[in-house]
This record gives structure tokens, C-alpha cells and sequence, in this order.
């Protein structure tokens, strides 16, 4: 019996170790019903995470956390398997404990920012009527464009009966390839067929098909013809050409092709001439970052990094690029509702920089793992790919002006009492519908990471149920996080391969932490294909406090100081008899807005740069402000992240070279969210930079730092004015100031 329960724990070890969780679970199932193993529980938890079986997991998890043994990164994982069903105040506990344990790790604390953020997201298509793709199967569909009356889509759904098929090595499952459903009456579709023979060869990946506006080329990902050194095959770009968009030839790998990483999720402009693409590559943020590449004189550039704005140390993928210039995406690392969610960005035409994403909200969005969108501007129709129901990835079909009248049910009378009241009834099990929200205007959620004891009170001891959301998916159809690496790359790619951003920009929400991906192998010459969310190894269990323990501790508060409001107060003494200058006088005229009279109250802001120069040349500081550059906070953060680092690392050298001086160093927020949160957020984040530089060897003495939250707004955009979020950026800043004459 011992040694057959230790063939069964060794099978399904293995069987975790490639990644192939689905075949995991059943051995881990068996065994365990033989041996209460913790690590071999804790990985079947983890292995029903990986596939979003998320209700599985969280019940396996809860049982996990009571264990003195159990790893504290049990507690992350819990709080992520409730996040994902939507369970956000239970997942808020679970994130406390996990930072309790290990409060170096910041992650716990932007998940808890991210639940309280939920009901801050609005949704962009506030009319969309939705309904579940008729063709979709038992596994996954995702991907899915309107190409000439059809809808293309990948899928590992049976091929059928095919001479030398064989079965993927990590899913057991046929491999993807691309399928086409041609459009017919009442808005139902054909049975799928294979697209093209072009695109899909036998026992090959073959995914994600992007084709420009015209129809003369096309760009899909594929697994690579030929092993790279670890005599694997990972995933590919490959374009074709065609002169009616129907009839393809010409394939062959994009210019910048190379083996040794995976290259995937092709997304052209309508003109055919810029492409975006997911690709692994060391030399981006993290995890899967994307890329763009411009067709020029024949060929494709080298790729540049979108950074830092669009891609995080997590997973971002699926990108597609609109006609009306919009970049959307999925992304794991920015704050959602759960899962994956997908975002949209836009480039500014002068600065070429790209602004904060932008969350779509319901309906595209859910707690679970939401991946790709395609939309058709002309038809005012969606398509696009979500794990919230059953256990794979489906495709969802959307009008942005609401369901089209052949799609609702016939109006129904509420009884005779009130005749005068119509109700339209949607059918039923079909129709996803959008909750009504206010009119769209682009938010970031309030900027407060304040963890109240009671506002994150102890789950019941009852089990919860969460709806089931399970998905499985391979890195070419399906970006994960936390995955491990087996081996190192051995192939290298010079670092003129690829081209990064020669100006740090915005820093968005970041939610997760450092990820890979990795290609893993089968029984033969492996293909690039990872089934499920990969994760890291579990270390070895260490003695932790049963959750009963953990239970009877007061949850610690995030302590968030309050600081008087310097628009009606005077700042604290500090320990110098220096004084800032008065600032310059400004000037109002009867026609300007209530934004515009407090923007133009402001004396202008300077650049740093100048203030250097003015010290250099011994100019008058008096009343002059000075703006740091390229300062931005995560919503509610404010942790001095790399970007911030550089700029203050330019504060402490002038400091250093000017010791006579001392400064304010004041930090600014745009008028989003709560005032008093604002202000308190803006002294932490003021207190926080001035920690950085004293932390240097600047004395405490020569820094006055003070947060003025949202009182000193620079354009139009107070409470209540409805701005871009590029120009709610402008009012996020650090900003310093000269105390006295005295340098």
C-alpha cells in the first residue's frame, strides 16, 4: 500500500512539474485520499488554481491555512482563488494575513487596493448587450475577429480523424488551430472549419490571426519549424500575403524571428504597417510584455517595448489595436476585477507616449480571466474571450448599441395592477447583461491603501461556494503568471535586437509580481505550449500559526498619517529657522472656470533642470517651484519605484553639491477620490521621498516634506469636471522649492 501511494504521489509530482495539471489532480485526488500529505495538498490547490477551478481551490486552500506548517504564500494564494470568484472581502482578509507574514511584500497590499477599487471601475460600453458564441466547445475558443462575414477564431476543440495526429504533450488535448464560422441568418453561424492550410499544419500550435483592413496580409502565430538548443520549439510570428484577403501564400516568419523566445498574439494596424505582439524576452518589464514593430522599406524594425505605462512585472497580452487609435490589451498586472481583465490606452500624438490604461469594466470584464477583444467600429459589433463559465475559455459576441430586437424576448406585461408598465425580458441563461452606471467618464480608483480591523473582518468558518470559473489554456491562446523556469535559455539575443523607451513614463497599477514563461516540453521534440497558470515551486513548509491563531490577532492597520490640509493650515515647525519665499502673485479674469481661476492661482512650475541652472548661476529662487520629472504613482501607492529613484537621485546629487540649502519637497495628487484620501496619500508620498534621500546620507534637517493633496490643481480638471486621465496626470507631481536665499 506505501509503495503504491508513493507511485501514485511520484506520477503526480511529475505530472505537476510539466505544468500538466489537469493530469495532476486526479493522482493527487487518490493519493491524498490515502495520505493526508500538506505538500501534496498544497499542490493540488495550486493545481486547481492554475486551471481556475477557483472554488476547488479556495476550499483546498482554507483547509491549507490551518495547518501550523502551512507557507505563508498559502494565505496570497487563497485571497487570489477568492479574488478571481468575485469573493473580494473574504480575498481582502487573506491578503492582510499573507502581509502580516511577510510585510516586505507589497503585492498583498496592491490586491487589497485592487478589491476596494472594484466599484470604482466603470464600464466603457455601458449599453453592450452580450450573448455566448453558439460554436463555442468543451475547450477552449478564444481569439476570435469578423473577417468577410466571418468569425476566425482558435480553438483545440477534436479535429476529427487525421492520418499521424497526435495529441499535445501538456493538454492531452488537439493542438490549436485556427477555425472559420461563416455568418448566416438571424445572427447564427456555421458549423466551424478549418481556416486555411497555410496557417494550420498537423501536430503545430497554430493561433491568434490578425489581417489588415485590405486583406493583403495577415500575421498569425505558430510554433517554429526547426528546435532551438533546447530542442524546443517555441512559438512564432508568421505573415502571409493575399490580393482578396481569401486566398493566402507568401508564409514565412517575420523579419525579427528568433527561437529562443516566443514570439505570439500578432495584432496589425488597419493600414497593415504597424504590428503589436507578445513576446517573453528578458529585456522587457516582467512576464509577457508587448511589443510594436513598424513595416518599413520591406522589412519589419526591431521591436520597442511599449513600457513601463502599458506593460507590468506581470502577464500582458492580447493586444488590438482599433481605428480610432485605441490600444487594448489584457493584463494581469494592472489593478481589475479579478483574473484577467482587459484594458485600453491611448497614444498622446505629440509626446508619443502612451497614458494610463484604462479598465473596460463590465460586461468584457469579470472576475475571472477575461484575455482578448476584437472590435468592429462599422457593424458597432464585439467579439471577444472569457473563463467566467465552465471550465475553458469562450467566445462572447457583443453590440455596443444593445442586443439587436431578433436577440430579446417579446415585451411581457406585468399584470393587470399596473398594464401601463412594459418590461423587456432577455432569454434566459443567455444574455449577459451591463449594470447601469453612471455616464463614462475614465477614472482611477480612490488613491488610499488604509486597512481598516474592522473594514477586513475574519471570514466565517462557513465554506463559502463561490461560483466555478475554470479555464485551461496554452501560452499560445492564453497568458499565465508564476511560472517557473526549468532550465536557462541558452540562446541569447543581442541587445540590439531589441530597442526600449528612451523616456520613462507613467507607471500604472501593478497588481502582481516578477513572472516568466517558459516552453515546456512533451515526450518527443517539444512544442511551446504551457497548459494552465504556471507557478512556481512550493518551498519546503515551515511552521506558521493555525488560522484559529491567526483568527483571535487584531488585523494590523496600514497607518496613513494625517496631516493638516495646507490650503487652510500652517505647515508643522520644523526644527530650522528657514522660511519658504512668498510665492508669486496671480491673477484671475471673470470668464475663467472654476478649474481654470484655481489653475491660473498658480504661479507656473519650472523644470528641474533650470533650478540646477539657476543655483549654477547664482539666479533668485525666491517664490519659483520646481517639477520633478517623470513622478507617478500607482492609484493609492507610494512606493518610490525606479523612474521616481532616478529623478531623486538627481535631488540628492544637487543636495550633495549645494549644501547650503534646504528644500520643500512637496507631493501633488489629481482631484480623483476623496479629499481628505488625497491628502493623506500625498504626505505619505512626500514623507516617503524625503526617507529616500535621507536614507542617502541627506540630513532629515535640510528636507521640509509636506503633501498638499488636491488643492493646488494645475488645469481645469477640480472635483466634479469630467478630464482625460492624461490630464488628471498632469497634477500628480513632486515638486521642490528653495527655503531660503541662503545658497
Amino acid at each position: 500500500m506505501v509503495f503504491a501511494q508513493k507511485a501514485q504521489f511520484k506520477k503526480a509530482d511529475k505530472a505537476y512539474k510539466a505544468k500538466n495539471y489537469s493530469e495532476a489532480i486526479p493522482l493527487y485526488e487518490e493519493g491524498l485520499a490515502l495520505d493526508d500529505n500538506l505538500s501534496r495538498k498544497t499542490k493540488l490547490a495550486n493545481s486547481y488554481r492554475m486551471i481556475n477551478q477557483l472554488d476547488k481551490a479556495a476550499t483546498l486552500f482554507r483547509e491549507i491555512v490551518r495547518d501550523p506548517k502551512a507557507k505563508p504564500i498559502t494565505y496570497l494564494y487563497l485571497g487570489e482563488s477568492l479574488m478571481g470568484s468575485g469573493n473580494y472581502d473574504e480575498a481582502k482578509y487573506w491578503f492582510q494575513q499573507y502581509h502580516t507574514k511577510e510585510p516586505e511584500d507589497q503585492k498583498a497590499l496592491l490586491l487589497i487596493a485592487a478589491c476596494n477599487q472594484v466599484k470604482d471601475i466603470k464600464s466603457i460600453f455601458p449599453d453592450m448587450g452580450v450573448i455566448p458564441f453558439a460554436q463555442n466547445s468543451e475547450v477552449d475558443d478564444n481569439s476570435p475577429i469578423f473577417w468577410q462575414n466571418q468569425i476566425l477564431f482558435s480553438s483545440d476543440r477534436n479535429q476529427g480523424i487525421k492520418l499521424l495526429k497526435q495529441k499535445s504533450g501538456v493538454t492531452g488535448r488537439d493542438y490549436i488551430q485556427i477555425y472559420s464560422a461563416s455568418e448566416e441568418n438571424n445572427f447564427n453561424y456555421s458549423d466551424p472549419k478549418s481556416y486555411s492550410g497555410k496557417v494550420n499544419e498537423l501536430n503545430k500550435n497554430s493561433s491568434n490571426i490578425s489581417i489588415s483592413k485590405d486583406g493583403t496580409r495577415a500575421i498569425f502565430s505558430r510554433n517554429s519549424k526547426d528546435a532551438n538548443k533546447r530542442n524546443t520549439h517555441t512559438i512564432q510570428l508568421f505573415e502571409m500575403t493575399s490580393t482578396d484577403g481569401k486566398k493566402w501564400k507568401n508564409v514565412r516568419a517575420v523579419d525579427f524571428s528568433n527561437n529562443a523566445y516566443n514570439y505570439m498574439h500578432p495584432a496589425l494596424s488597419p493600414d497593415g504597417n504597424t504590428l503589436f505582439f507578445v513576446s517573453d524576452k528578458g529585456s522587457g518589464e516582467g512576464g509577457t510584455d508587448i511589443y510594436v514593430s513598424y513595416f518599413k522599406k520591406e522589412k519589419w524594425s526591431r521591436p520597442v517595448n511599449l513600457g513601463p505605462v502599458i506593460n507590468t512585472d506581470a502577464n500582458e497580452g492580447f493586444p488590438f489595436f482599433d481605428e480610432d487609435g485605441k490600444l487594448f490589451f489584457c493584463s494581469k498586472g494592472h489593478a481589475g476585477l479579478g483574473g484577467f481583465d482587459i484594458f485600453f490606452s491611448t497614444q498622446d500624438p505629440e509626446t508619443e507616449q502612451w497614458e494610463v490604461p484604462i479598465n473596460v469594466g463590465t460586461p468584457v470584464n469579470s472576475p475571472a480571466d477575461d484575455i482578448s477583444i476584437f472590435i468592429d467600429q462599422l457593424s458597432r459589433r464585439v467579439l471577444f474571450t472569457s473563463s467566467r463559465d465552465g471550465g475553458d475559455d469562450d467566445i462572447y459576441l457583443g453590440w455596443l448599441d444593445g442586443l439587436p430586437d431578433e436577440l430579446k424576448e417579446p415585451e411581457t406585461v406585468i399584470p393587470d395592477s399596473q398594464p401601463e408598465i412594459v418590461k423587456t425580458v432577455a432569454k434566459p441563461e443567455t444574455i449577459i447583461e451591463a449594470p447601469t452606471v453612471d455616464p463614462v467618464v475614465p477614472t482611477v480608483a480612490e488613491a488610499e491603501v488604509e486597512i481598516e480591523a474592522e473594514a477586513i473582518a475574519p471570514p466565517s468558518t462557513a465554506v463559502a461556494t463561490p461560483e466555478e470559473i475554470p479555464v485551461q489554456a496554452t501560452v499560445i491562446v492564453e497568458i499565465k503568471d508564476e511560472v517557473e523556469m526549468e532550465t536557462e535559455i541558452s540562446e541569447t539575443i543581442k541587445k540590439a535586437d531589441i530597442e526600449l523607451p528612451t523616456t520613462q513614463i507613467t507607471q500604472p497599477v501593478q497588481v502582481s509580481s516578477s513572472t516568466e514563461v517558459i516552453e515546456t516540453t512533451s515526450d518527443t521534440i517539444p512544442l511551446a505550449e504551457v497548459s494552465g497558470e504556471n507557478l512556481k515551486k512550493i518551498p519546503t513548509p515551515v511552521t506558521e500559526p493555525t488560522t484559529e491563531q491567526i483568527m483571535e490577532k487584531e488585523i494590523p492597520k496600514v497607518e496613513v498619517p494625517v496631516v493638516p490640509n495646507p490650503a487652510i493650515a500652517t505647515p508643522p515647525a520644523r526644527p530650522t529657522d528657514k522660511k519658504l519665499p512668498a510665492p508669486l502673485p496671480a491673477t484671475t479674469t471673470e470668464n475663467q472656470t472654476k478649474g481654470e481661476a484655481l489653475s491660473t492661482s498658480l504661479q507656473p512650475r519650472s523644470s528641474f533642470s533650470n533650478l540646477k541652472k539657476d543655483l549654477k548661476k547664482k539666479r533668485s529662487t525666491a517664490g519659483k517651484i520646481y517639477r520633478l520629472k517623470n513622478i507617478s504613482y500607482d492609484p493609492g501607492g507610494y512606493l518610490v519605484a525606479k523612474a521616481h529613484g532616478d529623478a531623486l537621485d538627481e535631488v540628492y546629487k544637487l543636495l550633495q553639491q549645494q549644501q547650503g540649502i534646504t528644500i520643500q519637497l512637496a507631493s501633488h495628487t489629481y482631484s480623483i477620490g476623496n479629499d481628505q484620501t488625497n491628502l493623506r496619500l500625498s504626505q505619505n508620498r512626500a514623507n516617503r521621498a524625503a526617507e529616500y534621500l535621507v536614507e542617502k546620507g541627506i540630513s532629515a534637517e535640510r528636507i521640509f516634506a509636506v503633501g498638499y493633496g488636491e488643492t493646488q490643481i494645475l488645469n481645469r480638471c477640480t472635483n466634479g469636471v469630467a478630464c482625460t486621465q492624461a490630464e488628471h496626470a498632469k497634477n500628480e507631481r513632486l515638486e521642490i522649492q528653495i527655503m531660503d536665499e541662503a545658497h
